[in-house]
């Protein structure tokens, strides 16, 4: 579970999460819309909680982009749906 004496938790927002039925490894040119549609397996509702695991005063933004960008975790919830061709 997620303690949130373990980050200094300072908001909450919304999300969707796209839980992927394939990989997209890279390649030279980028993927179409239906390529990466396909690759969607299913969708949940999510909530990203936002906090800093460090303790660091003023940090800078290379410092909260190492702290995951201030990702302090994410509560995934039900599945919305299965996308295209894929069994859920």
């Amino acid at each position: 579970g997620l303690s949130c004496s373990d980050f200094n938790l300072f908001g909450a927002e919304a999300e969707f999460a796209f839980v992927m039925a394939r990989s997209l490894p890279p390649q030279p040119q980028p993927y179409s819309d239906e390529e990466v549609t396909a690759a969607i397996g299913a969708v949940h509702l999510c909530i990203e909680l936002c906090g800093r695991r460090h303790k660091i005063e003023g940090a800078t933004n290379l410092e909260n982009l190492a702290d995951a960008s201030s990702a302090a975790g994410v509560v995934m919830g039900k599945q919305l749906f299965c996308v295209l061709q894929f069994s859920c």
